[in-house]
């Protein structure tokens, strides 16, 4: 089953635009996704809008969650 999972966040609690502070940037999502045992299959954003998502397939939503929960 295929998942859309998007993220947004504020320019403030931006990990790429406030180095330095307490915000990780987020993690290559292919890798992490393997790790999970999800499929990613296309993904993307758009920086200046604090935007990103993701297009990823599993058997096991759960996972999924734990990606999204992860963003």
């Amino acid at each position: 089953m295929r998942f859309h999972i998007s993220s947004h966040h504020t320019p403030d609690m931006c990990g790429l635009g406030n180095p330095g502070e307490n915000f990780p940037p987020n993690p290559k999502r292919p890798e992490r996704c393997k790790e999970l045992g999800i499929e990613y299959v296309i993904g993307g954003g758009c920086q200046p809008e604090h935007f990103h998502y993701m297009v990823v397939e599993t058997d096991d939503a759960k996972n999924c969650v734990i990606l999204w929960l992860q963003c």
